[in-house]
């Protein structure tokens, strides 16, 4: 079982601080890149939701600040049969009554 703790020493003090973040990725993105989404958010314990829009894919995600920074990481690169080729990142409002994270209709 793996630790999701963002204190690594004083360098990594303030990782633990809540975020919530709307992204949106561009490019060959669609049903394998959510799924890949959606394993990386669960092993991360973030919070929020996903859609595939076709050449765009939402998320809402929340969680703690160096987590969610992770999941934007792993999510710019990608898996193998996907190239995004732009996004965005921006902070939003916290939604209420988040259970885990989910995939969405766009």
């Amino acid at each position: 079982m793996t630790s999701n703790s963002v204190e690594s020493g004083s360098f990594g003090r303030g990782g633990d601080r809540p975020a919530a973040v709307r992204m949106e990725f561009f490019g060959v993105v669609g049903g394998a890149f959510v799924s890949f989404a959606l394993e990386r958010a669960r092993r991360l314990n973030l919070r929020g939701w996903i859609a595939d829009g076709g050449n765009r894919v939402t998320a809402h995600v929340e969680g703690a600040e160096a987590l969610v920074g992770a999941f934007e990481m792993a999510l710019c690169l990608g898996p193998v049969d996907a190239n995004v080729r732009d996004w965005t990142c921006a902070e939003t409002f916290h939604e209420r009554d988040l259970d885990g994270f989910r995939a969405r209709q766009a």
